[in-house]
């Protein structure tokens, strides 16, 4: 790969394609069922196929090597291919337009959260080894609820970001 940039881009340009094709069945069914509009919806998209991508013990291990990109500091390489990615932009911008606040550094600070969210119950679920089980299914969708609460809550008026 010659550097690590190029490693992890490789792994982004692996794993994306799966992911890509899942949120993309996701967001057309919820547009058919007209619901491609619901906040929490459209986040349960942009996550499930996380969820339901894991190595054959079980683990979730792209979303393991995502937790680790947060850790590190290093989550802005994933930006390096988002444009290949058409159906998490439009995710993203369907989920910016319902934002009580508008799109800035409270976004950004609030996805980070919020995805740091998902990816540690992605994490609880493989300690306890669930895989995707419906015990695991429960403790994600639980995550993608607190997250949608979490990017919805009211702001201080007062307070200055």
């Amino acid at each position: 790969f010659g550097s690590k940039e190029a490693l992890i881009d490789e792994i982004y340009r692996y794993r994306l394609p799966d992911i890509e094709k899942g949120r993309r069945a996701m967001l057309v069914s919820l547009d058919a069922e007209g619901r491609g509009q619901d906040f929490e919806m459209l986040l349960k998209a942009v996550w499930t196929p996380l969820f339901e991508q894991v190595d054959k013990d079980g683990i979730h291990i792209y979303g393991r090597f995502l937790r680790a990109m947060m850790r590190d500091g290093i989550e802005h390489t994933r930006q390096i291919v988002t444009s290949d990615y058409p159906t998490a932009l439009e995710l993203i911008a369907r989920l910016e337009e319902k934002l009580p606040f508008g799109r800035g550094h409270l976004w950004e600070l609030r996805w980070q959260i919020a995805t740091d969210m998902v990816l540690d119950a992605l994490l609880v679920i493989d300690n306890r080894k669930l895989g995707i089980s419906k015990q695991a299914r429960f403790i994600f969708e639980d995550a993608v609820r607190m997250a949608s609460a979490a990017l919805m809550a009211s702001i201080d008026p007062q307070a200055r970001f």
